[in-house]
């Protein structure tokens, strides 16, 4: 019996074969279904937890937007208090002048409020989607680009990958501050501030490409910063809409301009192919995965699609 849903993905995997990709709906492998619903009801059983705390931060969040914050600083500080451990809160919370409701967090001391769950997570999830086992991550030099509430960081270093081959990249100084206790390298900011010499064999970047203002830059770093044989993996909601205004200048940068998922996922095909081409270099798209992510956030607990382009920089 066909699948509704399914034939809206027609186009994805025909974009896969049209590339020389392979292309992986992950609802369709059964061992890793079945660890994703195990995972899946743990991770609602966390979130249930958290709605008094989820209802403080809306209200912080209202007191922010108060503040005509724009682009990269409003998300910097709205994540900021989402990925805080509350043990932090009170310095971040005078600075960002929201004193003011400090006294309301202290009976939720020592909780984070915010999570997610994606198909890098789950047990056979994130060989199916990089193509390394276990053994093979341990000796590769790492990086993830947004990487948020630090639950990829945690996983990683679970499987046997060592602190000193583990970088960390993200514009919230709460979510640093966070993974500086993991023992991993960690860097405020986007991939831009990396140092030059900086060299990966496989670099993330995190579901973070609705909020890019320079997607171009950032596709363009990846690809400096790896290695010969490496891989970028991007995972991405597509097709992606921009949840803060640009500028004519960002919107010149935008490489997501597609009416649907497919459309995006060929257009950053095309740019990383042209991007690695002006440096003399080659970004082949190797695999194309569906799957979903699940985050709980102040918006409350949401299924999130999830798309998975993983290309191979020579």
């Amino acid at each position: 019996m066909i699948n509704i849903s399914d034939l809206f993905l027609w186009p994805m995997k025909k974009l896969a074969r049209k590339l020389g990709a392979e292309y992986i709906l992950l609802k369709q492998d059964l061992d890793f279904s079945s660890a994703m619903r195990f995972a899946l009801d743990e991770f609602k059983k966390s979130c249930h937890a958290k709605y008094p705390l989820r209802q403080l931060i809306n209200k912080y969040i209202r007191n922010l937007a108060k503040q005509n914050l724009q682009g990269n600083e409003y998300i910097a500080r709205v994540y900021d208090i989402e990925y805080v451990d509350i043990l932090d809160l009170g310095q971040l919370i005078n600075e960002q002048r929201g004193g003011g409701i400090l006294s309301e967090f202290s009976k939720f001391k020592g909780k984070c409020h915010y999570g997610f769950l994606n198909a890098l997570l789950v047990w056979n999830g994130l060989t199916l989607i990089s193509g390394y086992t276990r053994n093979e991550l341990k000796k590769k030099e790492i990086c993830d680009v947004g990487s948020g509430s630090g639950e990829l960081e945690e996983h990683l270093l679970s499987l046997g990958v060592t602190g000193t081959h583990l970088h960390s990249v993200d514009v919230s100084r709460a979510s640093i501050e966070r993974q500086k206790r993991l023992g991993i390298n960690v860097y405020e900011g986007t991939i831009g501030i990396l140092p030059a010499t900086l060299r990966f064999d496989i670099i993330f970047l995190s579901y973070f490409i609705d909020y890019d203002n320079n997607q171009l830059a950032t596709f363009a770093s990846a690809i400096e910063h790896a290695n010969r044989g490496a891989k970028i993996i991007l995972e991405g909601r597509l097709p992606a809409r921009f949840l803060v205004g640009q500028s004519d200048q960002q919107a010149s940068n935008t490489v997501t301009r597609g009416r649907f998922a497919f459309e995006d996922a060929r257009l950053i095909s095309q740019a990383f192919d042209n991007l690695a081409h002006k440096v003399s270099r080659t970004a082949k798209l190797e695999r194309l995965v569906v799957g979903s992510r699940y985050v709980y956030s102040h918006f409350g607990f949401s299924r999130l699609p999830s798309y998975f382009l993983v290309f191979k920089v020579v």
